[in-house]
């Protein structure tokens, strides 16, 4: 998941935003639209939330998986 997490942290500011984070969607087949992913950083990064980190991504991708991963990606 940190692989994934870094490729799509573009610009590498630690956490991967709403268009970031709509790229790795596309790439996974999946076509969340625009309007949506305001809720998905809601839900997994807070309610102010900019972007997800990446804690909240492998959480993110634990729930699209069915795999619940352990570890901080340290």
């Amino acid at each position: 998941v940190k692989a994934t997490f870094d490729k799509y942290d573009a610009d590498g500011s630690g956490d991967i935003d709403k268009d970031e984070l709509r790229s790795a969607f596309k790439d996974l087949g999946l076509d969340v639209p625009r309007s949506k992913m305001g809720a998905v950083l809601k839900r997994y990064g807070g309610n102010d939330c900019e972007g997800l980190t990446y804690d909240e991504f492998s959480a993110l991708v634990a729930d699209l998986t069915g795999h619940h991963q352990k570890g901080t990606g340290a």
